[in-house]
């Protein structure tokens, strides 16, 4: 499980304005565990009308909420720390592929919450008889982030 630390709310929206970002907080209650989890959103706001004459809201309005799609929250996140790795320059130090039939993917990351770095390597091998075998290699800085990059 997990607990929220703190929300950070959308002041003010407008129709003339661009959409609106929430920021949410979670702290992992037991912090070796990567669990799934997800939650229902709801969107709760004030609508006012505004005067047209000044084209400021009136002081009152009406709250009202409409219902979000519901929010996944998981151990991968959408922050990449950037690694200033020009791709052009290692693409072209690479091999080129000897075999069609084989293909390698090599992943390298951190692991949020102080699970150390992961480097990762997918090579897939197709056989028109037996389709695709999959062979995963997955090196760590901490053992319990294995089970969480393979069962991914």
């Amino acid at each position: 499980g997990s607990s929220t630390d703190f929300i950070i709310p959308v002041t003010s929206l407008t129709s003339a304005g661009s959409p609106g970002i929430v920021y949410i907080s979670f702290t992992r209650d037991t912090p070796t565990e990567y669990t799934l989890a997800s939650f229902q959103c709801t969107l709760k706001f004030i609508t006012k009308q505004l005067d047209l004459t000044s084209g400021e809201p009136e002081e009152e309005g009406y709250a009202d909420e409409y219902q979000l799609e519901e929010v996944k929250l998981g151990p991968c996140g959408d922050y990449i720390v950037p690694n200033y790795v020009t791709f052009s320059s290692e693409w072209d130090r690479t091999d080129n592929p000897q075999s069609t039939s084989v293909h390698t993917l090599q992943l390298s990351g951190l692991v949020t919450g102080s699970g150390g770095k992961v480097l990762v390597r997918s090579r897939m091998t197709y056989s028109a008889g037996q389709g695709v075998t999959l062979e995963l290699t997955v090196q760590v800085e901490k053992e319990e982030v294995t089970r969480l990059v393979v069962f991914a």
